[in-house]
């Protein structure tokens, strides 16, 4: 299960790269919004 939310942080981690990139400022609190969610979901199976 950790597994999953490891994989759903990689993706998230990628997509923020590309916005940071591409200078979309507007989306990037979401992203790392999302980053912190799934890393305490991850956290909480362990």
């Amino acid at each position: 299960m950790a597994m999953n939310y490891e994989i759903k942080i990689i993706g998230l981690v990628d997509t923020l790269e590309s916005k940071l990139d591409s200078k979309q400022i507007q989306e990037i609190p979401g992203i790392v919004q999302d980053i912190l969610n799934n890393v305490n979901k991850r956290n909480a199976v362990l």
